[in-house]
């Protein structure tokens, strides 16, 4: 089992009162502290029996948030256009709502994942999940980038672009400032995590809707893509063709027999 456990959450003051629960890894206070526990997370066990039943997964990269404004930190909230999308978001799941909702720590993820929420129980559907919030969804941990404005934002932008564009096996596993995230750290490790958790048994044929960031959704698409040792010219090749620049639904199942498989896409405009 993952070093993975349910608490409450004190509410937020600048959004809807979040009495949720949320997933705690073993980050204490920064994201790359869940690291150390992967490694104890990797053995599992084979059962008997017969076909597994599929999980789903949809990640959905949070909506649109406006332009021209600071750098879209933990607090940043979405656009009037990105709420025009998280109700089509909405209403896609309405058709097949999901067992669980979750979402990062980011405002403009969890206003997403409770609109979801309200509408599922306005609705009167049969499932009626609250919203699980969690670091391990957050963007890749870049602790002096996050809330400051684009003027300030060259040197991390630099960083990005040199890796994307000329990765190294010792650059990707370079962290910006040495404050935050690695790619590899996000790929290996956290990615890992995260599929991991949605192949435990819990989850076993079930459906969950999550909210999240661009930088993830490409790592998760590239993981199941690649498996889990790329070359760093392949990883992040693959990582910028995977990367959603805008507003989207990324689906992928799960099954014991046969893993994890990418099953569809869709930006959030074409929905309808």
């Amino acid at each position: 089992m993952h070093a993975l456990y349910l608490q409450k959450r004190p509410a937020r003051k600048q959004a809807e009162p979040l009495t949720t629960q949320v997933i705690g890894c073993v980050f204490e206070a920064n994201v790359v502290r869940y690291l150390h526990s992967y490694a104890e997370n990797k053995n599992s066990q084979k059962k008997g029996g017969g076909m597994s039943a599929q999980t789903i997964v949809t990640f959905v990269r949070h909506p649109a948030t406006p332009k021209k404004e600071e750098k879209q930190g933990p607090n940043t909230k979405f656009g009037k256009n990105g709420k025009k999308d998280a109700f089509l978001i909405a209403s896609y799941f309405l058709q097949d709502p999901p067992d669980h909702i979750m979402s990062s720590e980011y405002l403009r993820a969890q206003e997403a994942a409770f609109i979801l929420r309200n509408r599922l129980r306005h609705q009167g559907s049969a499932k009626k999940p609250d919203v699980t919030i969690s670091p391990l969804f957050n963007e890749i941990s870049r602790p002096l980038v996050d809330g400051k404005p684009f003027s300030e934002l060259d040197d991390y932008f630099q960083w990005r672009n040199n890796i994307i564009h000329h990765p190294t096996r010792q650059n990707i596993r370079s962290r910006f400032k040495n404050t935050g995230e690695s790619y590899w750290d996000l790929f290996d490790m956290r990615i890992g995590l995260i599929l991991d958790l949605f192949s435990e048994p819990q989850y076993s044929g079930g459906k969950i809707a999550v909210f999240t960031h661009s930088q993830l959704i490409a790592m998760v698409k590239t993981r199941i893509e690649l498996g889990q040792s790329p070359s760093p010219e392949k990883l992040m090749l693959t990582f910028n063709r995977n990367f959603p620049d805008y507003s989207s639904i990324n689906t992928f199942s799960f099954t014991k027999e046969g893993g994890w498989t990418d099953v569809d896409y869709n930006y959030t405009k074409h929905l309808k």
